[in-house]
């Protein structure tokens, strides 16, 4: 007679679910104490009222989301006071996704702070994935104190009807702006005001930076600039501009905005974008393409299509423009101080210089330009 031996294991079964919350209504919301380490589930499709900011505070690993990348459950912001609707301090890896934020046009939706005790852990990284944020000041808006922000990441949102920028964030590293679109940014400028309102407005010390596969559109509004970086000194801060679409803010030709601003950087690449000039609303024209100052650029493989110059400052000492392809674009398009490198590129129907120099220092070397007419 065979015996088999029997073992029952008793092993613990633990639930996951005790770190999912589920929010069920607007009171529920507003009334919420945040913790870390745990995910809140919004409802899919369902609208959330609150009047008062949702609040992140000395917590990590904290996730506001909903069950479905589609059918946004949204939240929409009903207070008097000029507050934000989405409020992150010193706080680390929190994330914002699937969801729908509309402010009141006079407030910022989510507002990524530092502290301002030197004591206080600072915010890193910070993501906003696939939300659809609008009706604010600034759609997204970061700014340090005492203590900085780092690594935020935005990624798939789609950021639109904005006074101003529709991300603004300053002396931020590892800045990250990807598949994005941002259009109707800077609305004051429709009631007459000579407002600053860009696409993407980086500024302080910034570095590590990338703006890839985003659509930036300023064919509503005039002045200013789809993307900018604006530095405070001439110091050693880098970043990627890949795979763009751009529109450059209308009626800008004087030079007053372009696509592109950059400002006292070490090195930047722009890259595989294009820089386009149809359907401009209400009888606008297309402006420049780009104001650039950096000790060296890599400007290549870009498609632009009528738009006007492209401007490397007497502080760029090298800019290498290779492989772009222009189409009917006008003026002087390349205009250049120091050595600009250019090597295949070609021009259809230009109605302008290709290169111009400014100066004695202004050098153009490996030229291999193709010209071609209609």
């Amino acid at each position: 007679m065979k015996y088999f031996l029997i073992i029952f294991l008793v092993i613990p079964v633990i639930s996951f679910a005790q770190n999912v919350v589920h929010i069920n209504n607007s009171e529920e919301l507003e009334s919420i104490n945040f913790e870390s380490n745990k995910t809140y589930l919004l409802k899919s499709g369902f609208v959330y009222e609150v009047s008062k900011p949702i609040r992140f505070s000395n917590l990590q690993n904290v996730t506001l989301t909903s069950s479905e990348n589609e059918n946004l459950p949204e939240i929409r912001y009903t207070g008097d006071e000029d507050s934000d609707l989405v409020y992150i301090r010193a706080s680390r890896n929190i994330r914002i996704e699937n969801l729908k934020l509309t402010g009141s046009f006079n407030n910022s939706i989510v507002h990524i702070s530092g502290h301002y005790s030197t004591d206080a852990p600072p915010t890193n990284h910070t993501t906003i994935r696939n939300c659809e944020i609008s009706k604010a000041f600034n759609g997204i808006r970061s700014l340090p104190y005492s203590t900085k922000c780092d690594t935020i990441t935005i990624i798939d949102c789609n950021i639109h009807h904005l006074t101003d920028d529709g991300v603004f964030i300053a002396d931020c590293d590892f800045v990250k702006v990807q598949g994005c679109h941002i259009w109707h940014v800077n609305l004051n400028w429709n009631k007459g005001r000579v407002n600053s309102g860009d696409c993407i407005h980086l500024t302080g010390n910034c570095s590590n930076w990338i703006i890839k596969n985003n659509v930036l559109d300023r064919r509503l509004t005039s002045n200013k600039f789809c993307f900018i970086y604006g530095n405070k000194g001439y110091l050693p801060v880098q970043g990627e501009i890949v795979g763009n679409t751009f529109y450059p803010p209308k009626d800008t030709i004087g030079g007053v905005g372009s696509a592109i601003y950059i400002s006292e950087s070490d090195y930047v690449k722009i890259d595989s974008n294009r820089f386009l000039s149809d359907g401009y609303q209400w009888g606008g024209k297309p402006g420049a393409i780009a104001h650039l100052e950096a000790r060296q650029i890599d400007f290549s493989n870009n498609y632009i299509n009528n738009l006007t110059r492209c401007y490397f400052t007497n502080r760029v000492k090298k800019a290498n423009v290779e492989n772009n392809t222009m189409q009917d674009c006008f003026g002087k398009f390349f205009y250049y101080f120091g050595e600009l490198n250019a090597l295949n590129n070609t021009f259809y129907n230009l109605k302008g210089w290709a290169y111009a120099a400014e100066g004695a220092g202004g050098v153009l070397i490996d030229i291999n330009t193709i010209y071609e007419s209609d």
